[in-house]
């Protein structure tokens, strides 16, 4: 059983850390695909995005030890920069436990691989993770640093919120929750709905002709 986060598109202003976009990881995947385009990455790095879930989510003083996994959707990015869930020149970037004000981190970790180079979707997986206690109002967060590795002047990373970008973990009450078999009913009864639809469509206009 997992607990999943979406990235939203809706605000979440935080005051942990100063991102260039600052959104909702919420319980609903969002209806539709935005894309957001940060700027001005140099070599010093930039927080190009924080995504942080509502007040009293995931409700658990008491992280559970477990798998918990981030994914990342960048449709476009300049070639000079590398991105991730790790500080990336002096800009931050992690899995975090922060305060239920959102003013204070009280447990981060970082992603284990090295940054990474290329767009694309990109899984984040944090294996058998464990945490410190904590309280139910705690909120997680989800980091997201770049940096300029080479060149001049500064460039840019598209992130997009379209119900790939996510968070999810062993978390129980609540919430999004999803087993793998919940998962695969979904998409074929996605499939079923697709093949009907398609059928009516054809029938109908066979009546028409």
């Amino acid at each position: 059983m997992a607990k999943t986060f979406y990235h939203s598109p809706t605000d979440q202003p935080t005051g942990t850390h100063a991102a260039d976009i600052e959104k909702l990881a919420d319980v609903t995947p969002p209806s539709e695909s935005t894309d957001f385009t940060i700027t001005g990455i140099n070599t010093s790095g930039k927080i190009v995005a924080a995504f942080t879930s509502a007040a009293n989510e995931p409700g658990s003083a008491a992280w559970p030890t477990g798998d918990y996994l981030v994914e990342l959707d960048v449709p476009a990015m300049d070639s000079s920069l590398t991105f991730g869930l790790l500080t990336q020149g002096t800009a931050p970037g992690h899995l975090a436990r922060v305060a239920a004000t959102l003013n204070a981190d009280l447990e981060t970790v970082a992603q284990a691989a090295t940054a990474f180079s290329t767009p694309g979707l990109k899984s984040i997986p944090f294996s058998s993770q464990t945490w410190a206690s904590g309280s139910s109002g705690d909120r997680v967060e989800a980091l997201v640093a770049a940096v300029k590795v080479f060149g001049h002047g500064s460039d840019s990373i598209t992130i997009r919120t379209d119900g790939d970008g996510l968070i999810s973990g062993p978390w129980s009450g609540g919430g999004n929750q999803t087993t793998g078999v919940q998962a695969a009913d979904a998409e074929v009864a996605s499939i079923q709905s697709d093949n009907v639809n398609i059928t009516r469509s054809i029938v109908f206009d066979t009546e028409v002709a």
